[in-house]
């Protein structure tokens, strides 16, 4: 009876700092986000956002999937069109959806499902690591500071736009049942929540499933040498971790798909980081107090307190008495020490020499592991750990207090609470509209949804990749609205024709530029939004009579016209959203070597007035700017440069140069126009700025694309001086020249 009112006290205190921590959020879960702006800065927070948004819209996208398409279609989402498999740009968040799923019948609202999510990441964290703090410790108490304090941890913060990887939530209740299994001979019953336990979380993130994988690895190995199970044991948890496993691939193999096909390419560690920046993110910081705050930096960090508590718990390690609990805390300490070396990255310097690391080896041989582009990321596995760690700690130092008066074990028990409550931010979460007032992103879409079903061309669609991101991030969130197939989107990696029609648009309003866009989708709906360029409302109005588009719709900041010819447009469509690679372009033309001499053909070229850079620190970008040229044939046969594939292209290959004659950055664009025979054509191509501000050396020439190398062609080189500046003002972001 004393155990369950123990109990009861436990989770209402640790139900009491989850309300504390998300009651901003939980008022308004259907139309607010976390403000990260508030927590991590202006900078931080607003690059962060639209990772929200991205995974606002996966969630609703595969629920809305799973109960309307069969599943070979569920990765062929609405973004990206006429793209395939759009989906595998980014996590498909499937263990979240099924968690989540029977919410819908509550609400459909994409916000509302997903801040559901988040909300459930928090109390089944706090609830995992408590039963598995209970059983490593037998401690309520301890378990259930351990349990707080997983919700609390530095890196939940720090990763607030990333529900993928919020949702290690099941990973210490795997630990649990992994620990059941072969240290206490567990039976059926174990095993069969262990199944769906883990299939949850192998569905949840690509990233959690490696470090579930990679963490459970090593408590098999600890455990096994440390204890030796029977062999009945070992059985009972390949019965439950097989089928997950299975599961699991299944839904992998369209991203081996994509990536087979060179299409989502191993990256490696994107974010490269070395062993003094691996501490600095988890190092204990030396105030007394925690810092999660306005303008706090991104960072993983073990509060002091926690991270004396863990070491005690080595001292259990080491002890006579239960081999079974040792050897699981001894697997948890080696799990840590494992994932630190991970967190460092592909390379390490040592003495003045670099040396390959584990994680470049891992990336060699595992399949897609080279995609896990933040290294860093694998202290989360460590933040898991470590309020486990520290209940045992805690434990232990009660049992060593055991003998000491009462007075003293009430001072110490108060000492140590107190400074726990001063060093974990249990703290509100700020929170913030998702929708900005006067925003008509999510109006436009409410409008779509009362339409027929149509493909959407959503403008302005910058060419900026940070304005684009914002703009690409709000249009697909509020798609969930109506779920029309749309020409743009957010994600982490794009499919290729994306580029070609995000340049296309950027010669809107211009009748070539639509009759471009025409020959390559079946655009139904025009939205265009009156906050940004290309093009203003008189030059669309004039442009919709001349096409005899239909105005569909109209509201104070944006209209839609619908074109009358959209299901005849797009007699490309099909080929543009392929990955196999074509033996002739979009137009028909062979993609073979060009045979040319200096006096078939003759070009010039006018670079942008003047190039900008935007953003700060890690989020500076180089913007696109449009340079202008014109090209002539003087031969009988027409030149390839329209595709989204650049084989066998007429590419423009241009580089800038420092002062110092260092190169600054390199690039190749198309012309996106073939050159007819004995025809003179004008085009635009968009050179990439440096990612700094200052005077350049430009140095542009003619290449054509023959089996993935570059082929110079005879015409002229051209050297320019450019100025690159850092971008005056964000007012008017859309356009670029």
């Amino acid at each position: 009876m004393q155990l369950r009112a123990t109990s009861l006290v436990a989770a209402l205190f640790v139900i009491g700092i989850g309300l504390l921590m998300l009651h901003e959020p939980l008022a308004c879960s259907s139309s607010c986000f976390a403000d990260l702006e508030a927590l991590h800065g202006r900078t931080t927070g607003r690059f962060a956002i639209p990772d929200m948004r991205l995974n606002a819209w996966i969630l609703s996208w595969v629920q809305h999937a799973m109960l309307s398409l069969p599943p070979s279609q569920w990765f062929d989402a609405n973004t990206f069109y006429p793209a395939v498999q759009t989906l595998t740009g980014s996590e498909h968040l499937m263990g979240q959806a099924l968690l989540t799923l029977p919410l819908r019948a509550i609400r459909t609202d994409a916000v509302f499902l997903y801040q559901s999510a988040l909300f459930a990441s928090y109390f089944i964290l706090a609830a995992t690591t408590f039963a598995f703090a209970r059983w490593l410790t037998g401690s309520v108490a301890a378990s259930a500071l351990a349990a707080a304090t997983a919700m609390a941890m530095p890196w939940r913060w720090s990763e607030l736009s990333h529900l993928q990887l919020e949702s290690a939530h099941w990973i210490p209740l795997i630990w649990l049942g992994v620990g059941r299994l072969l240290c206490d001979n567990a039976g059926r019953r174990v095993a069969l929540w262990l199944f769906p336990v883990m299939t949850l979380q192998l569905l949840s993130s690509f990233y959690l499933a490696y470090y579930t994988t990679f963490s459970c690895g090593l408590l098999f190995l600890v455990i096994a040498i440390w204890i030796r199970p029977p062999l009945r044991a070992w059985l009972r948890l390949t019965a439950a971790l097989a089928p997950a496993y299975g599961i699991f691939v299944v839904t992998a193999l369209p991203y081996l798909a994509r990536q087979a096909d060179a299409d989502l390419p191993g990256v490696g560690s994107v974010y490269p980081t070395s062993l003094a920046t691996a501490w600095l993110m988890l190092a204990p910081p030396l105030e007394w107090w925690s810092r999660i705050g306005a303008g706090s930096e991104i960072r993983y960090h073990i509060p002091l307190v926690v991270f004396a508590a863990g070491v005690v718990s080595l001292a259990f390690v080491f002890r006579a008495g239960d081999a079974k609990r040792r050897a699981v805390a001894a697997g948890l300490w080696i799990v840590c020490l494992s994932t630190f070396v991970l967190m460092i990255g592909d390379r390490a310097t040592f003495g003045g020499r670099e040396i390959e690391m584990p994680a470049a080896w891992a990336s060699h041989l595992i399949p897609g592991f080279g995609n896990l582009r933040a290294p860093f990321r694998w202290g989360i596995v460590i933040g898991l750990a470590a309020p486990i760690l520290a209940a045992l700690g805690l434990r232990f130092a009660a049992d060593a207090l055991r003998s000491q008066s009462r007075a003293l074990k009430i001072g110490a028990g108060t000492l140590l609470l107190a400074v726990w409550a001063a060093q974990v931010p249990w703290r509100p979460m700020p929170a913030k509209p998702v929708w900005n007032a006067g925003d008509s992103t999510l109006r436009a879409h409410r409008a779509l949804a009362a339409l027929p079903p149509g493909v959407v061309l959503e403008l302005p669609w910058p060419l900026h990749p940070l304005h684009q991101v914002e703009r690409g991030s709000r249009y697909q969130l509020a798609s969930t609205v109506d779920w029309n197939p749309m020409l743009s989107g957010f994600t982490a990696y794009v499919p290729p024709s994306f580029h070609l029609l995000r340049r296309v648009v950027q010669g809107l309003p211009d009748a070539s530029a639509i009759a471009q866009l025409e020959d390559l989708v079946d655009v139904r709906y025009w939205v265009i939004h009156e906050d940004g360029r290309p093009g203003t409302a008189r030059d669309w109005e004039r442009t919709a009579r001349e096409q005899g588009w239909r105005q569909a719709h109209r509201e104070p900041g944006f209209r839609i016209y619908e074109a009358p010819n959209w299901e005849t447009s797009g007699p490309y469509r099909e080929a543009l959203g392929t990955r196999e690679p074509r033996t002739h372009t979009l137009t028909g033309l062979p993609r073979t070597p060009l045979d040319l001499s200096a006096e078939d053909g003759t070009w010039s070229f006018e670079p942008p007035r003047v190039l900008f850079v935007s953003g700060t620190g890690p989020f500076r970008n180089g913007m696109p700017g449009a340079a202008h040229l014109r090209i002539e044939n003087e031969t009988a046969s027409p030149w390839p440069s329209f595709d989204v594939q650049t084989e066998g292209l007429i590419l423009i290959r241009y580089r800038f140069e420092t002062p110092q004659g260092e190169i600054a950055y390199t690039g190749a664009t198309p012309l996106d126009a073939d050159v007819p025979p004995h025809t003179r054509i004008a085009a635009r191509a968009y050179l990439t700025a440096p990612r700094d501000a200052g005077d350049y050396r430009l140095h542009v020439h003619l290449v054509q694309e023959v089996d993935g190398a570059e082929r110079a062609l005879p015409f002229p080189r051209f050297e320019h001086a450019v100025k690159v500046q850092v971008l005056p003002s964000p007012r008017r972001p859309a356009h670029v020249e």
